[in-house]
């Protein structure tokens, strides 16, 4: 019989025990999931004869910058269990030794995914608002820049958009029009 097999059924009981939902995912390991975290379980490979790999990762924005296992302060966001262990012993292993770090890790997530999200409103909010005085086109929905087009004068560039602040590019612009601009911004 295959041993995975048996590890299979151990782990969905680990994760009723754990209150996550169990995914079968490759033949030698499965997910474990709630929320945006994800526990990998790895029965096989090198080095766990004896043992499962339990690793986490939490599903964050993928701009938005949590941390990683190099950084000082990095958590512990995978052990080793014995695959001897019943299924009560596993889920009280990775309640005690993995899940207090991995929440930790999450609320830096989910913190992080709010102010990415806040950012990203504001943004899109100027965005439109550029958009309204002046018809401008972006390859890509997500992306910071746009571009423009003055037909009258034959000049075009591109902006670039933050969440309080703008960078304006403008080629072939006419003189007299280049100077009612920077008395404009002289006045501000």
């Amino acid at each position: 019989m295959n041993p995975n097999i048996e590890h299979r059924k151990t782990m969905k009981q680990v994760a009723k025990l754990i209150g996550f939902t169990f995914e079968e995912y490759a033949e030698h390991g499965d997910r474990l999931l709630k929320d945006n975290i994800k526990l990998f379980v790895r029965y096989s490979g090198h080095s766990l004869k004896d043992k499962f790999r339990v690793s986490a990762d939490i599903e964050t924005p993928r701009d938005c910058y949590v941390m990683s296992s190099g950084d000082k302060n990095a958590l512990v966001l995978d052990i080793s269990v014995s695959n001897k262990k019943n299924a009560e012993c596993i889920a009280r292993d990775i309640q005690r030794r993995l899940l207090p770090d991995v929440m930790k890790y999450k609320a830096v997530a989910d913190e992080r995914t709010n102010q990415h999200n806040q950012y990203k409103g504001k943004q899109a909010g100027n965005k439109k608002r550029l958009s309204d005085i002046l018809p401008m086109w972006s390859n890509d929905d997500n992306s910071e820049s746009m571009r423009f087009s003055l037909d009258k004068c034959d000049a075009y560039g591109s902006i670039q958009v933050s969440s309080d602040t703008v960078k304006i590019e403008i080629s072939s612009l006419p003189i007299n029009l280049a100077c009612k601009i920077l008395e404009i911004l002289k006045h501000e």
